[in-house]
């Protein structure tokens, strides 16, 4: 009986052992020159590893030629594949060490063109020789037993192994090729930050003429970005003025404007000048795009408010801008002192040597201190609440809970106290080292309705707010004028006074008070003092500020002290921010990644083989009917299987 794509078995059973020693060899190989590498065991690795290679492909030609007409094809495409692995450790070995050592030279020496070309090659011709061969022998394998040898099924094998094969080697060549040729891409998400509310609000407050001049040529693509951002400013105020310019074109508005070449955003109101730099390759200017709204945003700060002062407390161990030593872990103000200066303050050091315990200067717009490690003396303490009650200062008092000490003498007369026992919280806090310890590591958005925290509660969970290691504020019932909380953790806090970082039965799960304002009523000549009180300093040092929730904070902390609360708002940014998980999250996305793609082919596979056996059964029965010329029930049963088949 003649067959189209299967034959009768007639050869001798497959050598399935000769491919075993085909890759005991490579692997021998592998061992003496990757593993063990020098000395004369390594060397006697890679020659019995050779060996085996070689003799192995000796031992399939022979196979192939003795294999009857219905084998021949699968053995001449594994000796076909054999010569390929055989070629490549000749390749590998010609660039080896064996050389050297043998005569004392090496192709490098004499044609390093050709070599390079032969390093690259061996790889590929392995892939090429070694993967392919396993596909073939499963195909063998899954036909050891069958009555008629498949040649369909040998072909699809050897095809597919070689797809794979090569589709390895074209992967690597194309990373190789990028590498010499310094390519890259960047496919990662992008987008031109657009002006935030805090900047819209500061163009519609301009009460003088602001013109805003960009430099770039016709055709940049940076240009272009910044011309977006541009235009959804303009309309925001009669008073703004926005100009496109090329600094080649028009160098005269250049000089005119300190601008030496393209790629510079130039601000002009009156006499005062700024600019914001921006480089003009698309791929450099990223980073800076993404966050254009910030930039813009304080150099309208910088330009549009005169010049003010924040004082900084010093002499009690505050956080400091710098590092003083090595000692010193805690987080330092650098942040701070930047983004003050980005929008025109100054920013000035005081204690009791230059006149804390006599009065705070009357050109204070606020005063911070922020991380006192001692008390205030009586004088100074006298001095800030006269600050604050008396004349209409401003004043941020940030504390920290580890220090082990209340401030009451401070606090007392505005009508707060403060508790130094750390906050802990099992299940919103931020994830920073993966241990229990991070549960003193607070996140929280529990906005209160104040307007210093008024953007962060539009936010609400896009922003939380992160303490480490906060204590928290009570307030006194009979103060006056009464303190308001403005932050508070979720019900799932404790105050952890054993830190064991555990909820023990003495300590009661509560929502606690992280911040408090105070505000003072205003007279007809001047403002009311304020008071904003936070109960940890960390909140506003260099590592949390990174976290664009407290960044906020502090942003509108200091308008609302400086009373500049009329432009509060968001800062758009389109910078990527780390994402972090809790403890229960991440162990959610490992079980989710780890078991539902197997879960879900098992039942795809479950639904295609119950539908192959149950279409196998249909199609035996109608056999059986018409077998026994029952063709009425063969057809009923045709319906029964067309309708279950639809039903599937």
């Amino acid at each position: 009986m003649a067959m189209n794509s299967s034959e009768a078995r007639t050869s001798e059973p497959h050598h399935g052992n000769l491919s075993v020693a085909y890759f005991a060899g490579m692997f021998l190989m592998f061992l003496g020159q990757r593993i063990l590498v020098v000395g004369k065991l390594a060397w006697a690795a890679t020659a019995l590893g050779f060996v085996a290679v070689a003799m192995a492909t000796v031992l399939r030609a022979v196979a192939a030629r003795k294999a009857a007409a219905g084998d021949r094809t699968g053995q001449r495409a594994l000796l076909m594949l054999y010569g390929f692995g055989t070629a490549s450790l000749l390749a590998y070995l010609l660039t080896s060490d064996l050389l050297m050592l043998t005569l004392g030279t090496s192709l490098d020496r004499h044609a390093p063109a050709v070599n390079a070309a032969i390093r690259t090659l061996w790889a590929a011709l392995w892939i090429i020789g070694t993967l392919p061969v396993i596909f073939v022998e499963l195909a063998y394998r899954s036909m050891r037993r069958a009555p008629v040898f498949d040649h369909g099924r040998l072909t699809t094998s050897l095809m597919s192994g070689l797809g794979v094969a090569l589709a390895l080697v074209f992967a690597a060549a194309s990373v190789y090729a990028g590498r010499i040729s310094e390519l890259s891409f960047d496919l990662s998400y992008f987008r031109t930050a657009k002006p935030g509310e805090s900047t819209r609000r500061i163009i519609a407050a301009l009460d003088q003429p602001l013109t805003l001049t960009t430099f770039f040529p016709s055709t940049s693509e940076v240009g272009q970005e910044v011309d977006s951002y541009m235009g959804n400013l303009k309309g925001a105020s009669p008073f703004l003025k926005v100009d496109r310019l090329d600094h080649a074109l028009d160098p005269g508005r250049g000089r005119e404007l300190s601008v030496t070449g393209n790629g510079v955003i130039a601000f002009q109101r009156g006499t005062l000048r700024r600019q914001v730099a921006l480089p003009l390759e698309p791929e450099r200017a990223r980073l800076e795009l993404r966050k254009l709204d910030d930039s813009v945003n304080a150099t309208l700060l910088n330009i549009t408010r005169p010049a003010r002062r924040i004082y900084f407390t010093q002499g009690h161990g505050e956080r400091v801008f710098k590092p003083v030593n090595d000692t010193d872990r805690r987080s330092t103000l650098a942040t701070i002192k930047q983004s003050l200066t980005d929008q025109g303050y100054e920013v000035l050091e005081f204690s009791i040597a230059n006149g804390l315990g006599a009065e705070i200067p009357s050109d204070a717009d606020a005063v911070m201190a922020i991380g006192p490690m001692s008390e205030f003396l009586p004088e100074e303490v006298g001095s800030l609440v006269r600050y604050v009650r008396d004349k209409g200062g401003s004043l941020l008092l940030a504390l920290d809970a580890e220090v082990g000490k209340d401030f009451a003498s401070l606090l007392a007369p505005f009508g707060l106290m403060f508790s130094p026992t750390t906050l802990a919280n099992d299940v919103a806090h931020w994830r920073r080292t993966g241990q229990q310890s991070d549960r003193t590591s607070i996140a929280t958005v529990g906005f209160g309705s104040h307007v210093s925290v008024a953007t962060l509660a539009k936010l609400a969970y896009q922003a939380p707010v992160v303490f480490m290691g906060a204590g928290s504020f009570l307030l006194v019932d009979s103060a006056k004028p009464a303190p308001e909380v403005t932050l508070q953790t979720d019900a799932n806090t404790w105050a952890d006074s054993n830190l064991d970082f555990e909820a023990n039965t003495n300590e009661t799960r509560q929502a606690f008070a992280l911040a408090a304002a105070v505000s003072f009523d205003t007279s007809k000549d001047k403002h009311g003092g304020r008071l904003l009180a936070f109960a940890d300093a960390d909140a506003f040092g260099d590592i949390a500020l990174q976290n664009p929730g407290n960044k906020t904070l502090f942003e509108d902390t200091l308008h609302w002290l400086s009373r500049d609360e009329a432009i509060a708002g968001e800062v758009k940014s389109e910078a990527d921010v780390p994402i972090s998980h809790s403890r229960r999250q991440d162990l959610a996305w490992f079980y989710l990644t780890s078991f539902a793609p197997p879960v879900l082919l098992l039942i795809m596979g479950f639904l295609f083989t119950h539908r192959r056996r149950s279409e196998s059964a249909r199609d035996e029965h109608i056999k059986d009917a018409l077998a026994s010329r029952d063709v009425p029930q063969a057809i009923a049963t045709t319906s029964d299987a067309t309708e279950h088949r639809e039903a599937v």
